[in-house]
């Protein structure tokens, strides 16, 4: 090691491939925080997770991407 921290990279996300989203990766494409995310999941504004991998939650990018383009976070 060298003494200096090493930044992880965003990954590029396509929102027209079909692939499954992490919570990190959902807030990236949204631009909202996590607790902003869960409250708006609780109200009906965002989807709740397709699915899970074990305990760790997955949007579909078919589902995230509608709320990503009203948005304005389409990339």
């Amino acid at each position: 090691m060298d003494g200096y921290a090493k930044t992880a990279r965003a990954r590029v996300i396509n929102l027209d491939s079909d692939e499954r989203l992490r919570i990190s990766e959902v807030l990236q494409v949204l631009k909202v925080g996590k607790s902003t995310f869960f409250d708006g999941i609780k109200s009906g504004r965002y989807p709740t997770a397709d699915g899970r991998d074990g305990r760790m939650p997955y949007w579909l990018t078919s589902t995230i991407r509608p709320y990503a383009r009203s948005a304005g976070g389409a990339q």
